[in-house]
């Protein structure tokens, strides 16, 4: 692995002095085949960012065998932090994949748990430990069972690092308190202070596996993240290598990716023939849906304002109809201006609790009602 930067590096630069369409597929579909290595993926994420999302939605569009699938999920798993924009890539790859089961089912329905390589569980509890930092309630939305898990730690797994793992990836998906998880974790690993927990913290371009104390595990991941983060905050690279005219065509993508003025955003569901828009595109509604575009892809929350009957809707009806061609309704609308309609109907409240949820002391308590 140690001469992968040279073969980005080569791999870069026939991409952008391409001529002809049939090198533009092969190329995009070895970066597609060496992104899924966990020693490729950070090379391949930084060296063709401005088409990462079409090399990640590519993965969803084959089946593969369960090792193959594993190795995507590892990669969507480490990249989701640092690129939110993929998260509704992964959301898709799990549903497609991972349906009520969850990443430990390819573990599971293969062998039994003693026999699958302390390195192989690492690979895997990282991947569902940072499913769950990045949405807790993913898991629970997808009926991920949570036993699974507990058979990693209780019988007591012999690797210590698997114990680790499975306890945060418990701890995090049944809401359980930090302290109740660090009672668990001292009942069955020992204290921070006395118990070794070696971890396999992903694989080197050398293909050598980086060890990690595991206790400092969301320390190192928020670092790891932060430092992504910042990179990509102050990259002044050109990525259009100088060569404008070469720019990607619509059919040069996935199927699953849509181009909204040069933003790649993934679609669920695929169409063989763009439908003819209804939107007139001006410079002013180029920009609007290119800034809305960048907004969404980032899991931002937006607030349109304009004067009415400027083309709000019309805007919004333009890009979910893009996004989500196959599905019906896909605007709520909510008409504020009914006065029967108050801040409590759209953000809940809180009511007087009675029977079970009220304190025994007679002191009264309240719940959320949404």
């Amino acid at each position: 692995m140690a001469d992968f930067y040279i073969k980005i590096s080569s791999l870069a630069s026939s991409l952008s002095n391409q001529t002809d369409r049939p090198i533009t597929t092969r190329n995009i579909v070895t970066c597609v085949k060496v992104s899924s290595s966990s020693s490729c993926t950070a090379i391949v994420a930084d060296t063709f960012r401005p088409f990462l999302i079409d090399l990640c939605a590519r993965w969803i569009d084959s089946s593969d065998s369960s090792q193959a699938l594993e190795d995507k999920l590892c990669a969507l798993c480490f990249l989701l932090q640092p690129h939110t924009e993929i998260f509704p890539i992964l959301s898709s790859f799990l549903q497609e994949y991972f349906p009520n089961s969850g990443p430990l089912s390819t573990i599971f329905g293969a062998a039994l748990p003693g026999t699958v390589t302390p390195s192989h569980l690492h690979r895997v509890l990282l991947a569902y430990y940072r499913i769950l930092v990045a949405n807790p309630e993913l898991p629970s939305h997808l009926d991920w069972p949570l036993d699974l898990l507990s058979r990693l730690f209780w019988p007591q797994h012999p690797d210590p690092g698997v114990r680790y793992l499975a306890i945060r990836c418990y701890a995090l998906q049944s809401g359980m308190s930090e302290a109740e998880r660090e009672k668990l974790e001292n009942t069955l690993l020992g204290s921070m202070a006395d118990a070794e927990c070696p971890l396999e913290f992903g694989i080197d371009v050398h293909g050598c596996p980086n060890i990690i104390d595991g206790w400092l595990l969301p320390v190192i991941e928020k670092q790891r993240i932060h430092d992504a983060r910042s990179a990509i905050a102050t990259d002044t690279r050109d990525l259009s290598m100088g060569r404008e005219d070469k720019a990607m065509q619509p059919f040069d993508l996935s199927p699953s990716v849509t181009s909204i003025h040069g933003v790649l955003m993934f679609r669920r569901y695929t169409i063989d023939a763009t439908p003819v828009a209804a939107l007139v595109p001006t410079n002013a509604t180029v920009n609007a849906l290119r800034t809305l575009a960048l907004h969404i892809s980032l899991r931002l929350p937006v607030l349109l304002t304009s004067p009415p009957s400027s083309g709000k809707t019309l805007l919004l009806s333009h890009l979910a109809s893009t996004l989500h061609p196959r599905v019906k309704n896909q605007l709520v609308t909510i008409n504020l201006a009914d006065t029967s309609i108050d801040a409590r109907s759209l953000l809940g409240s809180y009511v007087h609790s009675t029977g079970s949820r009220a304190l025994s002391n007679g002191r009264k308590a309240f719940s959320y009602e949404p």
